[in-house]
């Protein structure tokens, strides 16, 4: 309580134990919240603070994908997941269209937890649109959006294989800094 205003995707999508514990409270934000206040229809896009600040935080953007889905893991039937996979696909391929040159890992100005935007192959974030991308072909599956599906995993095998040729150094994975940002590091 007090922490941020709005609910923080960009902070709350690193907590998962209230998912677990109450799962009807996680259900109720995705759907009132996540996607609901703080989703953009035209674009896909959510809005990190909700109602208080209409920008995109990269990592929670994919938070929400990934929660969505854990909800969804923790339902008894499909019918939540029925409720809210339109919008979840969009959220999706609003990442996508973060992946300028469709190779699985994120570019241009990405926005994170540690309230600034970083540029560059960002291995942390990209990892998240990662896992994003692998929960929505799972969920695209489930929904007969086999196409949907078919493109995730396509992201998903081009970005693993990028990021262990680009972005481990053989002890961690990095962050490889775009020249016209030298700031963001």
């Amino acid at each position: 309580v007090g922490c941020c205003a709005g609910t923080c995707t960009h902070v709350w999508g690193y907590a998962q134990a209230i998912g677990r514990v109450f799962p009807e409270i996680e259900r109720y934000l995705r759907t009132e919240i996540d996607f609901g206040k703080a989703y953009h229809v035209d674009t896909g896009a959510i809005d990190y603070r909700a109602e208080f600040h209409q920008v995109v935080a990269v990592d929670g953007q994919a938070s929400c994908i990934l929660r969505a889905y854990r909800e969804h893991q923790m339902s008894r039937d499909t019918e939540y997941l029925r409720g809210i996979y339109p919008k979840v696909k969009g959220a999706m391929q609003y990442l996508i269209r973060q992946d300028a040159n469709r190779d699985g890992i994120l570019d241009g100005s990405q926005y994170n937890t540690l309230d600034t935007a970083w540029y560059g192959e960002i291995a942390w974030i990209s990892s998240l649109y990662l896992a994003a991308l692998r929960a929505c072909e799972a969920m695209a599956h489930e929904m007969r959006d086999d196409a949907f599906a078919k493109e995730c995993a396509a992201l998903v095998q081009k970005g693993s294989k990028k990021m262990v040729k680009d972005l481990f150094n053989g002890e961690y994975f990095i962050h490889k800094v775009d020249a016209a940002h030298p700031e963001s590091n």
